[in-house]
């Protein structure tokens, strides 16, 4: 297997994870993002379906579309919608990090997503006063 080969599939695997039932990608479309976001000229659809199939024998959750002219999603992500939306939630509410860290931990919760889980999320993590703690602040514990 040459190495534009593995590169290829796993930018399929990729962009398979942006994906859900409501957003599948078809051969052509997968072949047009490889293109459009990483250069990768020539893609033939046919070897799309190897691709998912390979992807597929090594147990990722990628299934058919009903309508099958839809193509594929992936069917299970790391973690689901409402358990990224509690960690949101939570990152929001904890007085013990910073504005800076609480966009890095959202940035790295909605890559746990699909597309459509991203947009959805998206404004979640607006620092409210007296929740999220500045820049050099310390966070002083509450006597009980």
């Amino acid at each position: 297997m040459s190495t534009p080969h593995k590169e290829k599939i796993i930018r399929v695997l990729q962009l398979f994870q942006t994906t859900d039932e409501k957003t599948p990608m078809n051969a052509v479309q997968i072949s047009q993002k490889l293109e459009e976001e990483y250069g990768m000229e020539n893609v033939h659809r046919t070897s799309i379906y190897d691709d998912v199939r390979l992807l597929q024998s090594c147990g990722y959750p990628i299934k058919q579309a009903e309508n099958s002219h839809k193509g594929w999603y992936m069917e299970k992500h790391l973690l689901e919608d409402w358990e990224i939306k509690l960690m949101l939630d939570s990152v929001q509410q904890a007085r013990c990090v910073s504005v800076h860290e609480a966009n890095e931990i959202r940035n790295k919760l909605l890559n746990l997503t699909s597309q459509r889980g991203r947009s959805r999320f998206s404004h979640m993590i607006m620092p409210l006063p007296g929740n999220v703690r500045g820049v050099g602040q310390i966070v002083r514990k509450r006597k009980v």
